[in-house]
């Protein structure tokens, strides 16, 4: 599977699966495409800054394709009570202020979505006056780490890592574009093979939009022809970015 400047091999089982169970494989992939980005900083003398217990860019909106927010619904049902009860209630208080709010342009919707274009932009803005904090950020550090979301892995920074604490007026210089996305990428596949429009959902919201949309959460596709039309959009992706390099060479 092509991943920017490198290729990932992945078996991958001939049986239909769910979209939410193709999605750790996709974290790794994300994973060991990140993990590419970070040794090639590294050599070339700016390594990524973001360390354990910095939360400054965990007051950011975080988008999820519709994949994943079936996922991290399904792993927080899947959590202890204990843990489950507190990540629950963080979850509600941050979605009750994300609707009280009401996003721009998207204030009559009780979901709301959004595209990967410049209303996201808008919205990351809007969301970042909020200053909420992310319902898995518990004393400093990611409650679900090993199961964040992929815009999450995909996003790091060579400059201060101080500069993050304002995303509003966070320097562009510094912040790190991998040479694929893969949360654009799960979004794009979920809305081809479901006939629709890429969906980005935010993450205090996506516990109350997978119980929504259930129906869809259960439907199961054949898992080969999924990682196909994956390595499909990765190339594509990868080509577009091409393009715009040599453009600007």
């Amino acid at each position: 599977m092509p991943t920017g400047s490198e290729s990932v091999g992945m078996a991958v089982a001939n049986r239909s699966a769910r979209l939410s169970e193709i999605v750790p494989a996709v974290r790794a992939i994300s994973n060991r495409v990140m993990q590419s980005v970070s040794e090639s900083l590294a050599a070339a003398g700016t390594p990524v800054s973001c360390r354990k217990r910095c939360p400054a860019c965990c007051r950011y909106l975080v988008p999820l394709s519709a994949p994943e927010a079936f996922r991290i619904s399904e792993e927080v049902t899947a959590m202890p009570l204990r843990h489950r009860g507190r990540i629950v209630e963080r979850y509600v208080r941050a979605a009750q202020t994300v609707l009280r709010a009401g996003p721009p342009r998207l204030a009559d919707s009780l979901h709301p979505q959004v595209g990967f274009d410049d209303t996201l932009s808008r919205v990351s803005r809007w969301y970042a006056g909020l200053e909420l904090e992310c319902p898995f950020l518990v004393r400093r550090i990611c409650a679900i780490y090993a199961a964040r979301p992929l815009a999450c892995r995909e996003h790091v920074v060579t400059h201060d890592p101080a500069l993050c604490a304002d995303p509003q007026h966070a320097p562009a210089e510094g912040q790190v574009s991998p040479p694929v996305s893969l949360t654009c990428a799960l979004s794009r596949l979920a809305a081809e093979v479901e006939n629709t429009e890429p969906e980005a959902i935010m993450l205090p919201l996506a516990m109350m939009w997978a119980q929504d949309h259930r129906q869809r959460a259960e439907r199961t596709y054949p898992a080969v022809e999924l990682f196909e039309r994956l390595v499909d959009i990765l190339r594509r992706q990868a080509g577009s970015a091409d393009e715009r390099l040599a453009q600007t060479a």
